[in-house]
């Protein structure tokens, strides 16, 4: 059952019944306007949408959009900032978004039926048009330009529908007529009735502005100190607030309170949900083919996936490369104080030598063993490990296995002027080790285990 007519529709439909009337003997052709090469360098007029009965007019509204001066100093191009779904955002957008809708409007005819049928000529023309102001790299930016082109030309047609009795000063008298004609048509007023009647049945208006989703989303995601926490339902929630903070539907308010609640129980959780699954989804209905809701225009529910895929592996990638830096760093620092304890007893061990120190070690373990240096054939052969800082101690005994600088102790190098020992028995449980390892500090964790130890610092055990 269709809904009652109201007095505004009644008035419009009379006005426009009228206005048939008065062209129904009218045979005048259908016109297009072509882009020409002077229409390319001058797309738009003083006041090019100024009305024919201006003194009818009693409220002032915001005129069309007119883009006068666009190039920037020095005749250089304007580069487009783009989302990583590639669409344009930032300062430039606006100002791009502006010039190609005053361009389409200027070019194409109101008199072409479909947007489809605008000749592929035309639109090439449409784009070179463009480049000569702006950036345009890539087939996916251009495809975009050309669906935005053509939605602006559909709301451009639509708006001049309302105000049938004010021909814009850019169209000629006989493509006015020919438009009139078309609009007050019967088959046109019975496909406007239908479409009328599914737009009353919108119970959630949009009130988002000409911002857009991608600019609202830039915008949220700067004003947010975690970027990463900003879904598209938070910008379809703020798409659908009016400015003074209401929502503009019960159904808003639903789904934020749903959100809202899902984000406390678990917020990384809702933030990671497909868009297949998440709230809005859920709520409202699943994404149609050629669009997803709260992402804008150019955006579809296969390149959603195929870029949320990338961003999953990319963030994988970067967690990786992040561990590995970090291992990296405490590898460093560590091979830097293994240098400075080598540092450290080669410096104690020259003095002790120049103190003659070393004659006194020899002395204080004659009384215990004969002691010799270590030769590499006596593999196995009982030792003393005396202390490297303090070289009058023994801080455990244990057994010689080799002084070949390429051996390897706990997956680390042997080097130059050092013995690999296994430990058998601990003297003093808390004497740091010479070269400390992932899980050895102290001689006391070494036990039953091998170490590298400064041969100059180890004393061969008689049979």
């Amino acid at each position: 059952m269709c809904a009652p007519e109201s007095s505004r529709q009644a008035s419009k439909r009379k006005r426009k019944e009228s206005l048939s009337s008065r062209f129904e003997s009218s045979d005048a052709p259908i016109t297009e306007t072509h882009l020409t090469n002077e229409d390319l360098n001058d797309v738009t007029s003083e006041n090019p949408y100024q009305s024919c009965n201006e003194e009818n007019l009693t409220k002032k509204k915001r005129g069309p959009t007119v883009c006068h001066d666009v190039a920037n100093e020095d005749g250089k191009k304007i580069v487009l900032e783009l989302n990583n779904l590639g669409q344009p955002i930032g300062k430039s957008s606006v100002l791009y978004s502006s010039f190609y809708g005053s361009l389409v409007k200027e070019a194409v005819s109101i008199n072409c039926d479909d947007w489809r049928y605008v000749p592929k000529q035309q639109k090439t023309l449409l784009l070179r048009a463009l480049e000569q102001k702006f950036v345009l790299e890539g087939d996916a930016i251009k495809k975009y330009t050309l669906q935005m082109m053509g939605k602006v030309w559909r709301a451009h047609k639509s708006r001049l529908t309302k105000k049938l009795d004010a021909r814009p000063s850019h169209v000629k008298p006989a493509e006015w007529e020919t438009f009139i004609k078309k609009k007050t048509s019967k088959a046109f007023m019975d496909k406007s009735k239908v479409f009328t009647e599914m737009r009353a049945k919108q119970d959630i208006p949009y009130t988002g502005s000409r911002m857009g989703y991608a600019r609202m989303q830039d915008k949220m995601k700067k004003n947010s100190s975690n970027p990463s926490e900003i879904t598209r339902i938070d910008v379809w929630i703020k798409a659908h607030t009016k400015k003074n903070g209401e929502p503009s539907s019960s159904k808003v308010v639903e789904v934020k309170e749903m959100y809202e609640a899902e984000k406390n129980s678990d917020l990384s959780e809702a933030q990671s949900k497909s868009v297949k699954n998440d709230i809005l989804s859920k709520f409202i209905g699943l994404e149609q083919g050629g669009r997803v809701r709260g992402q804008g225009a150019g955006v579809t529910l296969s390149k959603l996936e195929a870029i949320s895929q990338q961003t999953k592996k990319e963030a994988k990638m970067q967690e990786q490369i992040d561990t590995l830096q970090d291992t990296m760093k405490q590898m460093q620092g560590f091979m830097d104080d293994q240098n400075k304890l080598i540092q450290s007893l080669m410096s104690k061990l020259s003095e002790a030598s120049n103190d003659g120190q070393n004659q006194n070690l020899s002395t204080s373990t004659q009384s215990n063993s004969t002691p010799q240096h270590v030769s590499p054939n006596r593999k196995g052969q009982k030792c003393k490990l005396l202390n490297w800082l303090e070289v009058d101690e023994v801080v455990a005994i244990g057994r010689w296995v080799t002084n070949d600088p390429n051996a390897m102790v706990h997956c680390v190098v042997l080097g130059k002027n050092a013995s690999r020992v296994w430990v058998d028995e601990v003297k003093n449980p808390s004497a740091e080790l010479w070269k400390k390892y992932a899980d050895m500090e102290t001689i006391e964790d070494a036990l039953g285990s091998s170490i590298a130890w400064p041969t100059e610092a180890i004393i061969v055990m008689e049979d």
